[in-house]
């Protein structure tokens, strides 16, 4: 899988070369470039790469000599060749102990062995190996091309990777539960493999939590979605794979990712005509309207749950490829909470029917905690939802999702962005919705409360939190006097201005529920 010391060390011109130490490890170390060094070493020592020196200056010097050799063991470099006979003699044996102890390439070089010429095999070694390597990776190419055209799975596609690479060999997506793997069981769902914790920027290795190295190299699917290929290998010793080449095996997967796609589209298409079919109540046909019910696992003769969602994208157009990807995180997550169910969008709304197989409200909760338990960890926006009250049969559904639809608008004028509101929830604020627009209604509450706010506006008494702390407390003196630090007479005084400027009686349930009703109608006004 790289150029090595032990093939550098094949060539002719290297037939009189000794090695002195690290013969065990020639074939495990990579060689990327060559260099010649004398003191001092510094920087100027690459990774992998294999270090020439004539050892001038170290022929009295074996522990300036001894130094040398640790700085450039310490730089990482593949091997060190020393060109012996005629600066220094042979290597000392305290250099050579240190090498071998280390596990470090020392070769001796006879002085005859021009650098210039080692320079050039070694080059010339590399340049080979490499068009080698991308012939292989081409070669690959076409095999992950075949593998497509004959109806293969990604796993299979992924298989031959591995086979190439001696690497296991996954993908991750960043709005997808899945990981593409050739073995999912052999890496769980691990936190330190989640795609939004890796550098998605650019290609980069890190160490995983069961000691192997992965190589990551981030791509898109298609131009649309995040994603990113994952090379994890046992071995720390297998080079890391030139971004180049990893192109090449990254082209060859979009044909399935596209492959899935189309297949994931055209799924959620039919739910949505099932779903606008249901809604309308137009299903003509009925034995097809069941069949097509029947090939999305969905019972017509099932009661359902009914809950809607609302994508708040921010300002942010929703893409056709958010739809999908939404859709799909919806149908996972409702697998997961029950047998039958349907998930699709219609019109601005996310619909989700979930059988009622149970509690109905513990199943709608359900599938909003794990949904929106995934849809934060996948960086989708966030969802205002509206729940109808009730599990409803094929013919009702149709309703069902209508008091959902008007749930979610309520709850969402009501209290904001990203609430659950249920149709029951919101039935008061129904009313009174369509009281505060009625005139007659608004000439009693502007008769009624408005000497209170005016009162405040002249004097700075706010009568208005009074009475409001007086009829959430039931009418209760003791407890309202307490909840606004006031003294009872205080209280009393400001209860009896009320009476007076309303011209309705406290001590009187019919006055008392008129001034409740009154209060919130003017407070959803202002």
């Amino acid at each position: 899988m790289y150029y090595s010391v032990d093939q550098v060390l094949a060539q002719p011109l290297m037939g009189k070369a000794k090695v002195l130490s690290g013969m065990r490890l020639l074939k495990q170390c990579p060689v990327e470039s060559v260099s010649v060094i004398e003191q001092p070493v510094e920087k100027f020592v690459k990774k992998n790469e294999l270090v020439l020196t004539t050892g001038i200056g170290f022929d009295r010097a074996p522990e300036t000599f001894e130094s040398f050799v640790q700085e450039i063991y310490a730089s990482h470099a593949s091997a060190l060749a020393v060109a012996t006979g005629r600066h220094i003699k042979t290597v000392p044996h305290q250099v050579i102990a240190f090498a071998q102890n280390k596990g470090f390439p020392l070769i001796q070089l006879p002085w005859e062995i021009r650098f210039s010429d080692v320079i050039k095999n070694v080059l010339s070694g590399i340049n080979h190996w490499e068009e080698f390597m991308m012939h292989q990776y081409k070669k690959l190419q076409r095999e992950m091309i075949n593998a497509y055209l004959e109806g293969k799975s990604i796993h299979e596609a992924l298989l031959v990777m591995e086979h190439f690479s001696q690497a296991h060999i996954y993908i991750l997506q960043r709005r997808n539960e899945t990981i593409f793997s050739t073995a999912p069981e052999r890496h769980p769902h691990h936190p330190s493999l989640h795609i939004n914790q890796l550098i998605l920027d650019k290609p980069s290795v890190m160490n995983t939590a069961w000691g192997s190295r992965a190589q990551i190299y981030p791509f898109e699917i298609l131009n649309q979605s995040k994603a990113a290929l994952v090379i994890d290998s046992d071995s720390s010793q297998l080079p890391i794979i030139p971004p180049s080449i990893l192109e090449q095996a990254i082209i060859a997967l979009q044909l399935w990712f596209k492959k899935q796609q189309l297949a994931i589209h055209q799924s959620n298409t039919e739910k949505e005509r099932l779903i606008a079919t249901m809604i309308s109540k137009d299903w003509k046909n009925g034995p097809s309207f069941v069949a097509r019910a029947e090939r999305q696992k969905f019972s017509p003769t099932e009661n359902y749950c009914c809950i809607v969602g609302k994508p708040e994208q921010s300002g942010h157009k929703q893409t056709a490829q958010d739809t999908n990807d939404l859709a799909e995180l919806a149908t996972k997550t409702a697998k997961e909470i029950c047998e039958s169910s349907l998930c699709a969008f219609h019109s601005k709304y996310l619909v989700i029917f979930l059988r009622a197989s149970g509690d109905s409200q513990e199943i709608t909760e359900g599938f909003l905690e794990r949904f929106e338990e995934k849809r934060n960890g996948y960086h989708f926006p966030i969802f205002s939802w509206g729940i109808s009250d009730r599990p409803a049969n094929i013919h009702e559904l149709s309703t069902s999702y209508k008091n959902a639809c008007i749930a979610l608008e309520t709850g969402r004028s009501r209290h904001g962005i990203g609430t659950r509101s249920t149709f029951t929830d919101t039935c008061e604020f129904q009313i009174l919705s369509h009281l505060s627009k009625n005139r007659a209604a608004k000439d009693i509450v502007q008769k009624i409360i408005g000497p209170l706010v005016a009162y405040n506006s002249e004097r700075g008494l706010d009568l208005m939190h009074t009475l409001t702390y007086y009829i959430h407390h039931n009418g209760n003196v003791s407890q309202t006097a307490r909840a606004l630090s006031l003294q009872r007479q205080s209280l009393i005084y400001r209860l009896q201005k009320i009476e007076g400027l309303t011209g309705k009686s406290l001590s009187k349930s019919d006055d008392l529920f008129l001034l409740q009703l009154c209060v919130k109608l003017w407070t959803m006004t202002v």
